[in-house]
């Protein structure tokens, strides 16, 4: 690739030279969902914690290659079998070139949804097949219980190629997003973000949610409350049953504010007892 060896970060891939990370390359982003969408649920914020960092690769004339997500599952208080997707908002899914996800120890090849105008990848289809306690009751939750065994987060990495090098990508361009694995329609993203193609429209705005699609608002309810969250630091989520609300008093004030106020909410609570 014209770079030589001593100053290319990836000497044996001539797509690759030189990569930066989001938010540092120590340091993370947590993802957390509810998945009783439409409805509020209990509002703990944990039936999948997904901790992530995001690591932009460039080539010899600093274009975008590709880029690599790596991260651990840290909980999953989900009954429900739910997957986990990433889709890139308004990049083509023609611009592939190859995808790796490496998990557990486990690598597989990954290709882009299929009937989907964005770059869409499913990263697994049930987050329980990473996450079994083997317990019983309660304590089939993944770390989300106190009295129940802490198990060690589950590593992974998506590794992708673009067929087309771009000339940005930001980290708000990712739509992280969880699915019902019997009911690929049901899909819970970030406030305002649209669902994708696949995604069954019949289930806006019904009971708690308030989505407007002709005002771009999406997956939130009444009071603003957003199914998922987008943390900019490792978050330690609340515990099982415990309304997000209650755990971190501030989030409320945040959320109403439309983010105005309390940005550090997820800082500022001492309710040791509330979170995990």
């Amino acid at each position: 690739d014209g770079i030589a060896d001593a100053s290319d970060e990836f000497p044996n891939d001539y797509d690759r030279a030189s990569s930066s990370f989001y938010p540092s390359s120590n340091e993370w982003v947590t993802l957390a969902y509810e998945d009783n969408w439409p409805s509020k649920g209990d509002y703990d914020m944990n039936d999948l914690v997904i901790r992530e960092r995001f690591q932009t690769i460039y080539n010899a004339d600093d274009e975008i290659s590709g880029f690599k997500i790596s991260g651990y599952i840290d909980a999953r208080g989900a009954s429900y079998h739910n997957g986990f997707a990433l889709r890139l908002m308004e990049i083509s899914a023609s611009n592939f070139k190859s995808a790796s996800l490496f998990i557990n120890g486990g690598g597989f090849d990954k290709t882009p949804e299929l009937y989907q105008t964005d770059l869409v990848f499913k990263l697994w289809s049930d987050s329980h097949a990473f996450t079994e306690t083997g317990e019983s009751g309660q304590c089939q939750h993944f770390n989300t219980i106190k009295d129940c065994t802490e198990f060690d987060p589950i590593p992974f990495e998506l590794d992708v190629k673009f067929s087309t090098p771009m000339n940005s990508l930001s980290h708000s361009s990712l739509d992280f997003f969880i699915f019902r694995k019997n009911y690929r329609g049901r899909e819970i993203h970030f406030a305002d973000y649209p669902p994708t193609d696949l995604f069954d429209f019949s289930q806006l705005g019904r009971i708690d949610d308030t989505s407007e699609p002709e005002t771009n608002r999406y997956f939130r309810n009444e009071a603003n409350l957003p199914w998922a969250l987008k943390i900019p630091q490792q978050w330690r989520h609340p515990r099982e049953y415990i309304d997000v609300v209650w755990a971190y008093p501030d989030y409320e004030t945040w959320v109403e504010s439309s983010g105005e106020q309390s940005i550090n909410w997820f800082n500022t609570s001492d309710r040791e007892h509330h979170y995990y």
